[in-house]
């Protein structure tokens, strides 16, 4: 074990533009799943997995724009990667400057751009965990799938060496693609209804089987693959693939927002209402959920 596992390498990063750096921090903290991560309202923590080994990541908002990091690595050959990681999930490097400007003169949108400038859209550390956690999450409740994802990562789960253990929630990596490939869908560990079940040991056979230097599987792929709809698809292109023009019309949260004060909108007319959002449907997506969730 390197030394820079115990002492962790800190790095201020910035963004390009005007970034809402609390409020990107609190979607990702958010979403955190005890065992794999640790959000306390200040600071996020996560285990991550580089070239070398085993890494701990650790995140806060700077008093400057952009954020405060700390990272504890195996090799401190893979600083350079985590930092790209970190950077693509934070959305440090896209200004966002066109994207509102285009989307200000929105009657619905103007008045969210205002309230929350500089908002970003997230990305991911890991393709295959994201998705993973978007299928335990369908038609369950935020904190009900952190609560069933965390049961997972306790069961098949490995362990991170003593040495990185820097946070007590932060114990373990999320299970790789092989791990969940190899389980049956009636294993205990995947405590989901078995047509979820099924859904995440083929996500991760399909991830188990990707040809070298392959990230992620193709859109088509994951599309035949059983439980895998239009929204999870999409929700791996905002988060995984950075598309810049997700619009997600069926999402219920979209289309209330769209339907106030009275029902919600149809999906027709999110569609209609998207064709003027283009290409920065994403960040137009990230406002209307900020504002369904009150960030």
């Amino acid at each position: 074990m390197s030394a820079a596992a115990s002492a962790p390498s800190v790095h201020p990063l910035r963004p390009i533009g005007r970034h809402d750096s609390s409020r990107l921090l609190a979607f990702v903290g958010a979403h955190a799943v005890p065992g794999v991560e640790a959000w306390d309202g200040t600071t996020w923590t996560s285990s991550a997995r580089f070239a070398g080994g085993p890494a701990v990541l650790q995140v806060s908002v700077s008093a400057r724009p952009g954020f405060d990091v700390r990272l504890w690595l195996t090799e401190p050959d893979d600083e350079p990667a985590a930092l790209k990681a970190l950077a693509a999930l934070l959305d440090l490097d896209r200004d966002v400057a066109p994207a509102e400007l285009r989307l200000a003169a929105d009657p619905v949108l103007g008045p969210l751009i205002a309230r929350r400038p500089g908002l970003r859209v997230p990305g991911e550390l890991d393709p295959f965990e994201t998705l993973v956690r978007t299928i335990i999450g369908q038609q369950i409740s935020l904190a009900g799938a952190r609560t069933v994802t965390a049961r997972l990562v306790q069961a098949v789960g490995p362990p991170l060496p003593t040495a990185l253990v820097v946070d007590p929630a932060v114990t373990h990596r999320f299970p790789s693609a092989a791990t969940l490939a190899a389980l049956d869908p009636d294993d205990a560990a995947l405590a989901v209804p078995r047509s979820r079940a099924r859904a995440v040991v083929a996500a991760a056979t399909a991830f188990a089987d990707l040809a070298p230097g392959d990230a992620v599987p193709t859109r088509a792929e994951l599309l035949v693959l059983p439980g895998i709809g239009p929204w999870t698809a999409d929700y791996l292109d905002l988060r995984a693939r950075r598309d810049p023009d997700v619009l997600m019309a069926g999402d219920l949260a979209v289309r209330k927002v769209l339907g106030r004060p009275g029902a919600p909108a149809s999906v027709a007319d999110v569609v209609a209402a998207g064709l003027s959002w283009r290409p920065f449907r994403s960040t137009a997506l990230m406002h209307l959920w900020a504002e369904y969730l009150q960030l």
